[in-house]
């Protein structure tokens, strides 16, 4: 988490790092999401949930999670990440009570970890699909507490390297209360 005790009015000023605690809070009660990102095996879904799901971004020797743009400085060893970045944050011209804001999630995993197996060992998945299939249900049309509700706007391709690659998610929050 990003250190919530800062002397900071969050009623004055369009606060980023609440924006991404709460986005962070969200990905944490998605224990699939955490799985995904914690084990590296191929069975990655068929390990125990994790006790604490906030080691993906606490553990700085094995973070999965980072809240910014994406960097190949942490891509050393085989393993998935998503990275959280708040690309745009702007009060609503039609409502003082609503910010536009657009946050993209970039999902990144070693091509040698794509492959995902079931319980007998067959092929079920790629890990980076069915990230992005958990990210798109935790986040689509959910409401983020101090973000707004969420919609999803776009999926990208990323290429990283010859080793990392993966897909940037774009959401951008709706007023549901204008017409349109």
């Amino acid at each position: 988490m990003l250190d919530r005790e800062c002397d900071v009015d969050v009623n004055d000023v369009i606060y980023l790092d609440q924006y991404i605690n709460n986005i962070l809070d969200k990905i944490y009660s998605n224990n699939i999401i955490c799985r995904l990102l914690y084990y590296d095996e191929p069975d990655a879904l068929t390990q125990p949930d994790l006790e604490d799901n906030t080691v993906l971004f606490t553990d700085l020797d094995n973070r999965r999670i980072y809240p910014m743009v994406y960097t190949t400085e942490n891509m050393g060893t085989p393993k998935s990440m998503l990275y959280i970045d708040v690309v745009n944050a702007s009060l609503n011209n039609n409502n003082v009570y609503f910010k536009d804001v657009i946050v993209e999630i970039t999902v990144l995993s070693h091509l040698s970890l794509w492959e995902l197996t079931s319980e007998s060992g067959s092929h079920c998945s790629l890990r980076i699909n069915r990230l992005v299939h958990e990210l798109n249900n935790l986040f689509n049309r959910q409401t983020i507490f101090g973000v707004g509700s969420l919609v999803f706007n776009y999926l990208q391709k990323v290429y990283v390297d010859r080793s990392f690659s993966g897909y940037k998610m774009c959401f951008e929050t709706k007023d549901f209360s204008l017409n349109g």
